[in-house]
């Protein structure tokens, strides 16, 4: 005892080690109220958290207009979001010329008033807002949907701001934007329609400004329409078995709200364009949709490219949670009529984009292309978390045992790998390679180019593509197989005809996929392409 009591530094460390506590001490009631502020707070600070980040990953955006003196315009040089800029500015100083313009006039418009405050950022406060106005429909639908306000913040985050990659396309204008805040609210809306509240201007509203933003999500308008229309004209039967009867009157209402935005635009549309639609909703109709290998396209945008386009990763591989949310679609009808109709949205959205015929591996990730998922994605974490949370419950779930079975039934879809395997000539094939010297990226990809065969002619990006790669170049049928016999007859510029191409067609395997991370994504040597970002 005594040589304990003689020893000095152990009381110099209880001394501090004292002091320690007490400054512990001081700060656990501030710190428990912080945690108890935000437990009891959910939404507000995954609202607080959403901005700072967002305002984080916007001022250090390289791509910022001002952030590189080499490329001081930043994303305003790029071909797409310069377009967006110049038809602000026109509206701004009230040109309605339609040589200032090219896209629909909506996401343009809510930017020009913001140029007064800056040049050039005015589409910051258009998109945050909107992020926060797509967080608060989508917490309001998960509400509709028995999903507790901490979940859904949590889901909405995971779909939004997991990768640093997807949350790009919210950093970047791009009028998908505006477009996802509408498609979350009106989906609110229509739930909130569905089960008593009725909102029927507030679904007009939204339903006419989907397309004003963004025409082709005019396809995801309409079923929330048709579910409020139905609502208010057939409503459930009240506690007492009794059903009320039809509303006109909120179907009117309904008409009344998409022609309060729609006349008005209208008018200034008519005014720049006349009877013809935007340059760009004609250049993509002109590129047009097909259902052709509707399988192929999945595979290589969902899951994985790279034995096709030699390199890149799917949806998949930041957004894993995809694969479960296919059984989400099927479980979601168990949920109720407003996850039913979110599995409809989800449904149509996928048809519609994979049928895209210039939404392919090298756009999604070198040019954003991405952007185009970005209001699914929550919805798709979201049906990920019901079919989850049914399958914990098991007997308790709805309509047992529909989940274990959707799950059966669609988990072993993502363990499908389509791949190339040379086919002799008079097989239909999907792809050619060539051998040769190999032409300039810009020139091949988006280069005007044209190839017969025996059936007929393939002509443009609409028909066909062509890449560049390590000794030679890959061409691909996009609306129907190749034939026999193909021949150029606008070849990429520089190509010089060689020997005849090798045909591939699409062969269907089992096989564990790169994205679950428990096999190897190899990297198989495409250097010709641009820079994919990193994940």
């Amino acid at each position: 005892m005594e040589k304990i009591a003689a020893r000095p530094a152990p009381m110099v460390r209880q001394g501090l080690t004292g002091r320690g506590w007490a400054a512990a001490r001081r700060l656990d009631g501030p710190l428990r109220h912080v945690l108890r502020t935000c437990a009891a707070r959910p939404a507000t600070t995954g609202a607080a958290a959403l901005i700072a980040y967002y305002l984080f990953c916007y001022l250090g955006d390289p791509a910022l207009p001002g952030n590189d003196m080499q490329h001081p315009l930043g994303w305003w040089s790029w071909w797409d979001q310069g377009k967006y800029l110049d038809s602000a500015l026109a509206l701004a100083r009230r040109v309605l010329t339609p040589d200032q313009h090219w896209y629909a006039l909506g996401y343009p418009a809510l930017a020009a008033p913001f140029l007064l405050w800056s040049r050039g950022h005015p589409f910051l406060p258009v998109n945050l807002a909107s992020l926060l106005l797509c967080m608060a429909g989508f917490l309001a639908f998960a509400r509709r949907a028995g999903v507790g306000r901490g979940w859904a913040v949590a889901l909405f985050l995971l779909g939004t701001a997991s990768s640093r990659t997807l949350f790009e396309g919210w950093l970047i204008p791009w009028n998908t934007i505006p477009t996802a805040a509408c498609i979350w609210l009106l989906l609110a809306a229509t739930a909130a329609h569905m089960a008593g509240e009725r909102r029927p201007l507030l679904i007009g509203l939204l339903a006419a400004a989907i397309p004003l933003l963004r025409p082709t999500e005019a396809v995801l308008a309409v079923p929330c329409v048709l579910a409020a229309v139905a609502a208010s004209l057939w409503p459930p039967r009240t506690q007492d078995g009794v059903a009320g009867g039809g509303r006109v009157r909120d179907v009117m209402l309904m008409a009344a709200g998409g022609l309060l935005l729609a006349v008005p635009y209208g008018l200034l549309h008519w005014r720049i364009y006349g009877l013809e639609q935007p340059p760009y909703l004609a250049v993509s109709t002109d590129i047009g949709f097909t259902f052709q290998d509707l399988g192929w396209k999945a595979y290589i945008l969902l899951a994985d490219p790279r034995e096709w386009f030699l390199d890149g990763h799917g949806l998949l591989w930041p957004a894993p949670y995809v694969a479960l949310a296919g059984a989400g679609l099927v479980v979601a009808w168990a949920h109720g009529r407003a996850t039913g109709l979110l599995a409809v949205l989800i449904g149509l959205h996928g048809l519609l984009y994979l049928s895209y015929v210039d939404l392919l591996p090298v756009g999604l990730w070198r040019y954003f292309n991405v952007h185009y998922w970005q209001w699914a994605l929550p919805g798709l974490a979201l049906l990920a978390f019901l079919v989850g949370r049914d399958l914990l419950r098991w007997r308790r779930a709805p309509l047992f045992p529909l989940a274990p079975l959707a799950a059966a039934a669609t988990l072993p879809l993502m363990l499908l790998r389509a791949v190339p395997v040379e086919v002799p000539p008079g097989t239909p094939a999907k792809m050619l390679t060539y051998a040769g010297t190999p032409p300039k990226f810009a020139t091949t990809y988006f280069g005007d180019v044209a190839l017969r065969d025996s059936v007929g002619e393939f002509r443009g990006v609409g028909a066909l593509r062509a890449m560049p790669v390590p000794g030679g170049m890959r061409v691909f049928a996009m609306r129907r197989p190749f034939g026999d016999n193909p021949v150029w007859v606008a070849p990429p510029l520089g190509w010089t005809d060689g020997a005849p191409p090798v045909r591939y067609g699409i062969e269907w395997r089992i096989g564990v996929p790169c994205w679950t991370r428990l096999a190897a994504c190899q990297r198989l040597g495409q250097s010709f392409l641009p820079a994919e970002p990193t994940f």
